[in-house]
């Protein structure tokens, strides 16, 4: 996925944590005619398609950005040349839109999405040979990785 922002980064890991979330699209072109009639192009930054089917577009913008006149009147532009081919709706979503505690979870469960099969079996492993309470140092060492990820 590309970026340009840590905003744009958080929005779209929380979008795509959520649970009525299929899949999400990154930087999706639609092309419009801007104020001026002119042929234009705009990247979204993301469309999430539901599990319903329904699909968002998504514009992220820094608030302070977003509420100034001129930017707000050109997402209306593209916003009203939207089809329902293209998307159900469109939103503009700034950091005032992100829970802190959803970014956090969004954050680890992309960060958990891969498995690391050599690790995992380590840990079960150690795991299943522990009776009682272990320190988490011990823990560590018995797994035998110190918390390090494969290459992938």
């Amino acid at each position: 996925m590309n970026f340009e922002s840590l905003y744009e980064l958080r929005v779209g890991l929380v979008v795509q944590a959520r649970k009525d979330i299929a899949s999400l699209e990154n930087q999706v072109p639609f092309f419009y005619r801007n104020a001026d009639g002119r042929p234009a192009t705009h990247f979204f930054d993301y469309r999430a398609t539901q599990r319903s089917g329904k699909r968002i577009a998504i514009m992220v913008k820094a608030a302070e950005r977003a509420a100034s006149p001129r930017v707000d009147d050109e997402l209306r532009v593209i916003a009203r040349q939207v089809p329902s081919s293209f998307a159900d709706r469109v939103v503009v979503m700034t950091e005032e839109d992100l829970d802190p505690i959803e970014v956090y979870n969004a954050e680890l469960l992309h960060e958990m999405r891969m498995p690391e099969p050599e690790v995992d079996a380590a840990a079960r492993r150690a795991v299943c040979s522990m009776v009682g309470p272990c320190e988490l140092g011990r823990l560590i060492e018995m797994i035998g990785h110190a918390g390090l990820i494969s290459p992938t």
